[in-house]
């Protein structure tokens, strides 16, 4: 399936792994590197407390959405997930 994206992107197998799969993996090295710490150097045990397991989550998300914004997503998709978010959340009013 790999050989035919790259056809439909007019790009070569490499080029367009450079594109896609290479940026998002940089971004989720420090995901990663945040689980592993999580895992074998704090006392944080989420298996005997939810509230470990929420606050672990909570950390995992806020620096997956920070380093995929940064990392991961070119100015062109950050402008684009910006408009259809600020779309999604403004209010709209209607003129009777």
């Amino acid at each position: 399936m790999w050989p035919w994206a790259a056809r439909e992107a007019n790009l070569s197998a490499w080029k367009l792994a450079r594109t896609v799969l290479i940026p998002t993996w940089i971004a989720c090295l420090p995901i990663v590197g945040l689980i592993l710490l999580e895992r074998y150097i704090t006392t944080l045990e989420f298996r005997n407390s939810v509230y470990a397991l929420i606050l672990e989550g909570t950390m995992v998300f806020g620096l997956a959405s920070i380093c995929m914004w940064r990392l991961a997503l070119n100015r062109a998709e950050r402008e684009k997930f910006s408009t259809v978010f600020g779309k999604l959340f403004s209010k709209t009013t209607t003129v009777a």
